[in-house]
């Protein structure tokens, strides 16, 4: 891998809302655009990398949640005998709506290794994920902010037991290139693509194929006088696929943007923003009145923070 080149931090959420529902919180109208917590709704990622002059080594977490109505019939008693109604309810008696919830998060250990002297790499991803309908960060995180957002008439969830707990540990295996396209004195155009394959204890719905290709476009410097080692701009289209071994299909693509800021002589603190439209398996399985009704899923927004150091 060679000697230590720098080392990096990046926290990045996404959400069905703009601005995690901030935009329609503060009277936005944005029907056409904005979530509604069915499909995929909010999801938190964390890196912690190490990078070398061969390679990199990052610690990755994430946790995203995916939910559906789920109309409950309710009990009822006359006299000292319980009856089901017939009809079924959006809400519990305490106004609460039913969801279905599926939070689905792991963690992975990343080695990404160049081959020589070549742009062609190895990436193996060990980990672990967990996939649970009563607990984890995700649900946690959207459930304290609609609890504590409640009074501008966020809705509360009443979260319903529909599924067991499963957990998969994995490992990806992938080959990769990436390569410059078109470089100048203060910019670059670059194009990274993958493949490879998930191996997993876990059934054939935790097994896949898959392939990504992304094209970035780097700005150096600060302004016209300065020039830094890290571009000051990125802007990133990414296209991302996976089929997997119960013949499912999950399809991907994103535009992101990334301004850097100098904080100190090799330190930078970035900000990132994007949109997306995720097609996956879960999206689909969660998100179909969004796909009955509309004939498409919701978009995603991320926001991101980093920190990074070169030494």
């Amino acid at each position: 891998m060679g000697e230590l080149t720098g080392m990096s931090m990046d926290l990045n959420t996404t959400n069905d809302n703009i601005g995690h529902g901030l935009y329609r919180l503060f009277g936005g109208e944005a029907d056409s655009i904005e979530g509604d917590d069915r499909g995929s709704t909010f999801g938190i990622d964390g890196k912690v990398s190490l990078a070398f002059e061969k390679g990199e080594i990052s610690l990755k977490s994430f946790s995203k949640g995916y939910g559906r109505n789920a109309p409950q019939p309710r009990t009822f008693m006359i006299g000292d005998t319980e009856y089901q109604s017939s009809l079924r309810y959006y809400t519990d008696e305490e106004g609460k709506y039913y969801l279905e919830f599926l939070n689905y998060e792991g963690v992975e250990l990343e080695v990404k290794r160049f081959i020589g002297e070549s742009d062609t790499y190895v990436r193996i991803t060990p980990g672990m994920t967990v996939k649970d309908d009563q607990s984890g960060l995700a649900k946690e995180m959207q459930d304290g902010w609609h609890e504590m957002t409640k009074e501008q008439g966020t809705i509360i969830y009443h979260y319903l037991d529909h599924m067991e707990k499963k957990t998969s540990y994995n490992l990806g295996l992938e080959i990769g290139q990436e390569f410059v396209l078109s470089e100048s004195v203060r910019s670059r155009t670059s194009l990274d693509y993958s493949g490879g394959v998930n191996l997993a204890t876990g059934d054939d719905s935790d097994r896949y194929f898959q392939g990504d290709v992304v094209i970035k476009y780097e700005r150096f410097g600060l302004d016209d006088k300065d020039k830094l080692s890290l571009p000051g701009f990125e802007a990133k289209l990414s296209l991302g696929g996976k089929y997997y071994l119960d013949d499912e299909k999950d399809s991907a693509i994103t535009i992101d943007v990334k301004k850097r800021f100098q904080v100190g002589k090799k330190s930078y603190l970035y900000l990132r923003t994007g949109v997306g439209y995720i097609d996956d398996r879960y999206s689909r399985e969660y998100g179909n009145v969004e796909l009955s009704n509309n004939g498409r899923l919701d978009l995603q927004y991320n926001y991101g923070i980093g920190f990074e150091i070169e030494l």
